[in-house]
């Protein structure tokens, strides 16, 4: 895998419950970024 490190860079996640915007965010937060993750269902969101 690629090693980034995106410390003190932000990163805003659409569709973040689910899928590929859940992975994207996970991807991101462990690569430093401040994530900032958005989704449509609440529960969805908060149980993944």
């Amino acid at each position: 895998m690629i090693s980034i490190d995106l410390s003190g860079k932000n990163a805003l996640v659409c569709g973040a419950s689910q899928g590929i915007g859940r992975a994207c965010a996970i991807v991101l937060a462990k690569a430093g970024a401040r994530v900032t993750a958005v989704a449509r269902n609440a529960e969805n969101f908060l149980n993944s």
